[in-house]
């Protein structure tokens, strides 16, 4: 009976430190998702939308038709 005992004594206190380290996955795996991926991502789209700002705010180039229609000055 002690045997039998010391047995469910001891499941239980491996099964309370199985779910202590499976909740910490639970926690840290989606942590660890932002923070490998979603940061990054920012990253990158943060400089694609900067590259594309600078290309959009250039000065447009001249047009040529409109300055072969214009009067001569």
């Amino acid at each position: 009976m002690w045997a039998f005992l010391r047995v469910v004594i001891f499941e239980w206190i491996l099964a309370r430190l199985g779910l202590r380290w499976l909740i910490s996955l639970l926690i840290a795996v989606p942590l660890a998702l932002v923070f490998f991926v979603g940061i990054p991502t920012l990253l990158v789209v943060g400089v694609v939308i900067f590259m594309l700002w600078r290309f959009l705010r250039r000065p447009a180039p001249p047009d040529p038709v409109k300055a072969a229609e214009a009067p001569p000055a």
